[in-house]
């Protein structure tokens, strides 16, 4: 893949700035996302979201990449009513940089394959349709369109991530001493920045009711816990191109999610959602790399 001869650059940049001391490194705080010790407490989590007689569903898994040191490999999968969607994400373990993405988009009546890969001067956007063959995989698709995404001048102060990855650097966060930190999203052709910053202990809503499934356990996870809040500010870069595309799970403003007070587990995400407004989507299931807690 392209991808990978990024590999070695972005080592030496992670060297680099790890280096930077002093004054630098406290003027770079809001905006650098804390180094992560390993890889999330979770392998994967499986989320659910009940409005009426439909039902959407995701789930998220990440692991690290074999042949890529550094490097971690985010894969999900999402559904609603006829429509789902298989995403790859490939980023920088220690800053959340994505290196490069895919999206398979399955309708009733239309496939597209979409792929990203984020140079270190343009992103190199490629959109692939079925064609005459239907045993080719999507990724040897007849090539529809391909374009190259000009960064927003304020990437050299911001990671550009894919909103999946938001779930990752959130988890990262919200056991950090940052106040705030910010990153940019690339959606298809936008950018748009993500600011986290911790919701006060205590607030309205921190308590939930919890039932979801742990791996290896024969009963669910019921009753109530405490939970500590990460609100996810989103505001569009100026001069996007495209029309507002901004998405987390289908949430695509006033996010905040709830992470369990004891064991860190995101437990649940709230936000607006199209035609729908203020939605809840719950965890419903996970596996964990550790004994469960």
């Amino acid at each position: 893949m392209n991808h990978l001869k990024y590999q070695t650059l972005l080592a030496t940049l992670a060297l680099l700035s790890s280096l930077v001391t002093g004054a630098e490194a406290v003027a770079d705080t809001a905006n650098a996302m804390p180094a992560p010790a390993a890889l999330p407490d979770w392998q994967s989590l499986e989320f659910e979201q009940k409005n009426m007689w439909i039902t959407a569903s995701s789930t998220v898994t990440v692991e690290p990449c074999p042949s890529q040191a550094g490097n971690w490999q985010l894969s999900a999968s999402g559904s609603v009513a006829r429509n789902s969607e298989q995403v790859e994400l490939y980023f920088n373990a220690a800053d959340g940089r994505a290196l490069w993405r895919s999206r398979l988009g399955q309708g009733q009546e239309q496939q597209r394959y979409k792929s990203w890969d984020f140079g270190p001067e343009h992103i190199l956007r490629e959109r692939r349709e079925p064609g005459a063959d239907p045993a080719l995989p999507p990724e040897q698709w007849p090539l529809t369109s391909s374009r190259d995404i000009a960064y927003p001048p304020e990437t050299a102060e911001r990671v550009v991530t894919d909103a999946y990855g938001l779930l990752v650097l959130a988890d990262r966060f919200q056991s950090s001493a940052a106040e705030s930190a910010e990153v940019l999203v690339n959606s298809d052709f936008n950018f748009y920045r993500v600011r986290f910053s911790h919701v006060p202990a205590g607030s309205k809503g921190s308590i939930i009711d919890v039932n979801y499934q742990l791996a290896g356990e024969s009963r669910p996870v019921t009753g109530k816990r405490d939970t500590h809040g990460v609100a996810l500010t989103i505001s569009p870069v100026a001069n996007n191109p495209d029309k507002a595309d901004f998405s987390l799970l289908g949430l695509i403003d006033n996010i905040q999610l709830q992470f369990d007070a004891g064991t860190g587990l995101l437990l649940q995400l709230r936000g607006d959602a199209p035609k729908v407004g203020s939605s809840v989507i719950n965890l419903k299931a996970a596996t964990l790399r550790s004994p469960a807690p």
